[in-house]
């Protein structure tokens, strides 16, 4: 015969389940922050990104972060916000209008009129991307 359980233990069983849900939630947590803070200070520095007094937009440096540079693969990439959020503390950012620049060294960015309208390009892309996902 089949032994039924108890009040008691029915109660040990759903108290265990929760707890293991919330150490699998804090867990992940951990993990995304683990990688997505790193990967933006990876890519400042396999790239090579320094002070400078150009304005370089955001559009071009979250367009080298997610297109060109390959220290990450796209799933362990962050997103823009969380991205801008980190690089902000590390460079002076500036304002002009609308848009955001920030004063780095322009070496590492092709800020020619093509590099800057294929950023512009990925910019509206990614936008149209977020836009369809809500």
């Amino acid at each position: 015969m089949i032994k039924e359980p108890s009040l008691q233990e029915l109660i040990e069983l759903a108290n265990n389940a929760k707890k293991e849900k919330e150490k699998s939630e804090l867990s992940k947590e951990e993990e995304i922050s683990d990688i997505k803070v790193p990967s933006v200070q990876k890519f400042i520095n396999q790239m090579h990104i320094k002070p400078g007094i150009e304005l370089i937009p955001n559009y071009m440096i979250f367009y080298y972060y997610r297109v060109k540079w390959e220290g990450m693969q796209p799933p362990h990439k962050t997103n823009k916000i969380v991205f801008f959020r980190e690089f902000n503390k590390m460079f002076k950012q500036k304002r002009t209008g609308k848009q955001r620049y920030y004063l780095l060294d322009s070496d590492t960015f092709d800020t020619s009129r093509k590099g800057m309208e294929e950023a512009n390009y990925y910019e509206k892309t990614y936008q149209n991307k977020k836009v369809k996902k809500k």
